[in-house]
């Protein structure tokens, strides 16, 4: 019993609380998604299994946009890229070798003919998540607040600029077809499963609370020693890393698309599913996400016009953009930060449990309580800042020394005269 004791005793300070109640967080949120996906898998229709394969996928991509935007505050506008660099690098990936010499005939050699499996190409995507991401995330380690925002939305323009040009790997703005449909329901759940444990866990690592605590206050944080270009490039890496995998399981999911697809509106569905749930918190994500899948089903089945309660309703292309819209608005203007905040579950803390205190000892008021420092002096080339100061302070006070520069007052060294001859 005394070695069990000590085994579990080392297993909890291995792992810190923060960890451990992240842990709970994400198990609980993988568990709601895997007993969603059997509901759908025993007694939805091929319709709905669809449904959630996709909101699965749109899962993963906001969880990627919520690691860096929820962690930084910065807005990014650049993670529909990475997912649309995901598909196309998967689609070049898995196409079958015969189809490729025909839809892609001018198609470099060195990414011919591959012909690999999902899985396989999704390691590489992964592989090449993390180059992108370190090329494109070092020119934001100089920015920060809307200058950044500002700057992934250039980045979103030129890589689909790029995708629009470079005809021959991605056929321009044509359709990219030919690509296998291998990923379904169990595909997507868990790769978004995966997302949601990192997203979780991210913010709880040293990453992750330096990019936070800069995001808050980025002076002091850099006063306390806080490396926030690293930390934030950690995150902006990391969250390219889930993007492009979810790029990877759309394009198996679509098997056609086009630059468009990972445009504008996938930037702005994103965005309008990570701020309706909350920005700053993978519960926001996951429930953001949940929120406006259904949302977005709904308004569907009103866009093509029909009758509704006996009312002739016109086509109406684009609703669904705008109930979005409406439905971010109406969120920031009731809850600015979202349905969740900055809330998790937090499934491990007790509600109404206090943290357990050290007493404070009592402030003795004794002389030997005083601080106290004698003869100090400080010196600037010519200048004396400082000159055989004594100071004492006492216990349970607030002292401050304020000169007229707000350092002192310096007094300057007076030259020695010269010995006369």
């Amino acid at each position: 019993m005394a070695s069990a004791a000590m085994g579990e005793g080392s297993t909890r300070s291995f792992m810190p609380a923060a960890f451990r109640n992240a842990s709970a967080d994400a198990l609980c949120m993988v568990t709601v998604l895997l007993l969603a996906a059997f509901i759908v898998f025993f007694f939805g229709g091929a319709a709905m299994q669809r449904v959630v394969t996709y909101a699965a996928i749109m899962l993963t991509a906001v969880l990627g946009l919520q690691i860096f935007s929820g962690n930084s505050g910065i807005v990014s506008f650049g993670h529909a890229a990475f997912v649309g660099l995901g598909a196309y690098a998967t689609g070049i990936l898995t196409m079958p070798a015969a189809l490729q010499r025909t839809a892609l005939r001018d198609l470099p050699q060195f990414l011919a003919g591959y012909e690999l499996s999902f899985f396989a190409a999704l390691a590489v995507v992964l592989i090449l998540a993390v180059v992108i991401g370190l090329l494109t995330g070092t020119p934001l380690l100089r920015l920060s607040g809307s200058s950044a925002s500002i700057a992934t939305l250039a980045m979103l323009i030129i890589v689909y600029t790029l995708l629009v040009a470079g005809r021959e790997i991605t056929r321009g703005s044509q359709p990219f077809y030919g690509v296998p449909r291998e990923v379904g329901l169990w595909t997507a759940i868990g790769v978004a499963s995966v997302a949601l444990v990192v997203a979780r866990l991210f913010r709880e690592t040293a990453f992750g609370l330096a990019t936070r605590a800069a995001a808050n206050d980025e002076r002091g944080a850099a006063a306390v020693g806080v490396d926030q270009r690293t930390s934030r490039l950690a995150a902006w890496v990391v969250g390219a890393v889930a993007a492009m995998a979810a790029g990877a399981m759309m394009a198996q999911f679509l098997g056609a698309f086009s630059p468009r697809d990972f445009y504008f509106d996938l930037g702005f569905t994103l965005l309008a599913m990570l701020i309706v749930g909350g920005m700053n918190s993978s519960l926001g994500a996951f429930a953001g996400v949940v929120v406006t899948i259904v949302v977005i089903e709904v308004v569907r089945r009103f866009e093509g016009g029909g009758e509704v309660f006996g009312l002739h309703l016109p086509v109406l292309f684009g609703l669904t953009q705008g109930v979005l819209a409406i439905a971010m608005i109406l969120v920031i203007w009731r809850r600015p930060t979202g349905l969740f905040g900055e809330r998790e579950l937090n499934l491990l803390r007790r509600p109404g449990r206090k943290a357990a205190t050290v007493p404070a000892a009592p402030l003795l008021h004794a002389e030997r309580d005083r601080l106290a420092a004698d003869h100090l002096s400080r010196r600037y080339a010519g200048v004396i800042a400082v000159d055989d100061v004594t100071l004492a302070f006492d216990a349970d006070s607030i002292t401050g020394i304020i000169g007229p520069n707000g350092a002192g007052n310096p007094i300057r060294r007076r030259p020695r005269p010269s010995p006369r001859s």
